[in-house]
Parts: structure tokens; C-alpha cells; sequence
């Protein structure tokens, strides 16, 4: 099967999915082993709501951000810290140890909370900021849930605390692409979304000619996302291909009512 044929299993797939009847679906069709795009545009088939979209492309921006990384199932990539005015939890903190250091302190947005398998966090340590990889069992790592998010609700969000967790220097993972993080995971999302769309062709009354050329166009972006030029260019044409989708059968089901706008922000082109 070509990289962008509809795959057979998708006229089976279930939808009106909650968090572990995604999963279910992801672990089924997704592997560990997928590129960047792959997991972004597969998990994007599997997806029948906005939220799932968001998964599918934050995987991806995973994948593609720390490549070097062998992550199995999904990651959450946790840098979010309390900014409240009064009494805030303290944000994480390294202290070394030899070739180790312990971690304390609190990250405040861990995306997929109640299937996260890893978690990629930042730490301050002296007067630097480092990135971690670590499994979310790791002893003395606790993740509570957040029990009515505001944004995506069906999706599981979370909050971490460290209480002097170990991680060793083997656990630091390459910043080189941290920075760019925001355009990479809007890419992703925009991946994700024409797979969705596509899954839900006749619904969007979208063609299927359209959705593959944004795809193809995708695929040759996805290692030149610098090109802040194409990419406007293809993220306009994502945001033209929203406007015609809000106003069809699939714009209208309610989970796409309440948090399409959500992906209208990723489609915004950036300033040249």
C-alpha cells in the first residue's frame, strides 16, 4: 500500500472514540517504529475528533523533534510550569549528583495523562536548562489528573510531580530542536488533520485529489520546515480547506463545533 492510499482497515474503524478507545486504535494500526510523518498521518486516519487530531500531530512533533529517541507509545512533552500569582508550585529542578541528578518540583501540563508511556521535561540545573527522558512509572514520579479541562476535554491532562527523582546523565536528550517546537507540532496537526479529513471524505465533501496533493506537498515540507515561505503557503491552503469543512456535515458534528478552532490556530501563517 502506497504512503498515501486510504488503508483498508479504516472503512472498520470505529468512531465516537474516548480517550482509551483511541489508544486501542493507535496501538493497533501505529507502531513504535513509524517515522515522524507516518505516525502523524496514520494516527490522523485513526482520529474522528479534533482532539484526537491533536494527539495524532503531537506524536508526531514528538517523533520529529527528538529523533534520536526510541519512544514506545505515546510521549508527553512536559515544559509547563505554575504561573499563578499567589502560592505556585515550584517548577522542576535538577540537583547533579556525580553522573546523575535529582529532580523536584512540579510540571503542570502532561498531555494523554492516563496513557502516557514517557515523558520528555525540563529541568533548571545551576543556571542552565536541561531535557530529560523518562518513563512515567518512574518511582517517586506521580501524574494526577485534571478532572474538567477547559481545552480539548476528552482529553487526558495532567499534572507531574517530581519528588526527588533520579535520572542519570544517559537520560538527557538533544535540545537542538526543542526551540522550534510550537512550528513543528502546528505541521504535525496539519498532517494529521487532511488524514482525518480524508478518512471523513464525504462528510467534508472535500476531494480526495485536494487532500493527497496537501499531503504529497507535506511530505517534501517535512524536512525543510525553515521554509517559513512553503510552509504559509501550505498552511493557508489548510486554512481555506477548515473554512470549507466547518461548513459541511463534518463541521457541524458537536466535538467538531466546540474544538475546531482549536486547529484554525495551527493553520495561522507565521510572520515573514
Amino acid at each position: 500500500m502506497s504512503l498515501f492510499d486510504k488503508p483498508d482497515w479504516l472503512s472498520a474503524a470505529p468512531v465516537n472514540l474516548d480517550e482509551p478507545g483511541y489508544f486501542e486504535l493507535w496501538s493497533e494500526y501505529v507502531s513504535d517504529d513509524m517515522t515522524a510523518f507516518e505516525k502523524a498521518l496514520i494516527g490522523g486516519f485513526c482520529a474522528d475528533e479534533p482532539g484526537w487530531i491533536f494527539v495524532a500531530g503531537y506524536q508526531g512533533a514528538i517523533a520529529h523533534t527528538f529523533a534520536d529517541e526510541q519512544f514506545n507509545g505515546w510521549t508527553a512533552f512536559a515544559v509547563s510550569e505554575d504561573r499563578s500569582p499567589t502560592n505556585p508550585s515550584p517548577g522542576l529542578t535538577g540537583r547533579r549528583q556525580a553522573d546523575a541528578f535529582e529532580l523536584k518540583g512540579f510540571k503542570t501540563w502532561v498531555a494523554t495523562s492516563r496513557h502516557v508511556r514517557t515523558l520528555i521535561v525540563s529541568f533548571r540545573c545551576a543556571d542552565e536548562t536541561l531535557f530529560a527522558r523518562l518513563a512515567a512509572s518512574t518511582p517517586r514520579l506521580s501524574l494526577n489528573h485534571r478532572e474538567r479541562p477547559t481545552m480539548l476535554p476528552d482529553l487526558s491532562q495532567g499534572i507531574a510531580e517530581f519528588d526527588g527523582v533520579e535520572v542519570t546523565g544517559d537520560a538527557l536528550v538533544s535540545t537542538r530542536l526543542v526551540s522550534e517546537f510550537a512550528s513543528i507540532e502546528s505541521f504535525y496537526v496539519l498532517v494529521s488533520l487532511l488524514a482525518c479529513v480524508w478518512r471523513f471524505q464525504h462528510e467534508a465533501d472535500i476531494s480526495e485529489q485536494e487532500l493527497v496533493s496537501l499531503l504529497q506537498t507535506a511530505r517534501e515540507l517535512q524536512d525543510n520546515l525553515s521554509d517559513v515561505q512553503a510552509i504559509n503557503a501550505f498552511k493557508n491552503d489548510c486554512r481555506e480547506l477548515l473554512r470549507q469543512v466547518r461548513q459541511r456535515d463534518l463541521g457541524q458534528r458537536p466535538k467538531w463545533q466546540r474544538d475546531g478552532k482549536l486547529l484554525a490556530g495551527y493553520a495561522r501563517p507565521k510572520p515573514n
